[in-house]
């Protein structure tokens, strides 16, 4: 049996749980379909299962700068910053503040509430986020990015480019 019959079958597995393990796959399948696969299909079938859910990633990458290009004509006023290495072709980190989201900012809370996660796709790295709290006391989503890590030139990095958005609007 063939990773791509496989990836086939627990196509449905994958989208209710993407972060589901080869050996649950191969358990399931052996007491669902009395099949017995090796590991290494296990894996290859859910990354294909993957891929075909969500895309390859690196070619998510490789979109960026058109994304970016497009959220700037279509969104006028959002602030979107995409970061590349010295030789502008590999992804470092990129920020996003949606007009909305400036705009919305006004009838918010005066402050700003930072944090990150772990993005957990096959180039790892980490999602920073600032939000605010509205008048009801409910999360207003205000700018977030990613980037390689959470190092501290990252985080400064982020910051600098809320500072930018803020005193852009503050100037207004």
């Amino acid at each position: 049996m063939g990773s791509r019959l496989v990836s086939s079958i627990v196509k449905d597995k994958v989208r209710s749980n993407p972060l589901v393990r080869p050996i649950e796959l191969i358990t399931d399948l052996k007491e669902n379909y009395g099949l017995d696969i090796p590991y290494h299909v296990a894996w290859y079938g859910k990354e294909s299962a993957t891929k075909d859910l969500h895309g390859d990633e690196e070619l998510s990458y490789a979109h960026l700068p058109w994304y970016v290009n497009v959220l700037k004509a279509s969104n006028v006023g959002s602030h979107c910053v995409l970061d590349c290495g010295e030789d502008g072709s590999r992804f470092q980190r990129i920020f996003i503040c949606f007009k909305a989201s400036i705009d919305g900012f006004r009838w918010c809370r005066p402050m700003l509430f930072i944090d990150g996660t772990f993005v957990t796709n096959k180039y790892k790295g980490t999602l920073l986020g600032a939000t605010a709290k509205n008048g009801n006391k409910e999360v207003f989503p205000f700018a977030f990015a990613i980037v390689s890590g959470e190092t501290v030139d990252n985080w400064r990095w982020f910051l600098q480019r809320i500072s930018e958005v803020l005193v852009d609007e503050g100037s207004k």
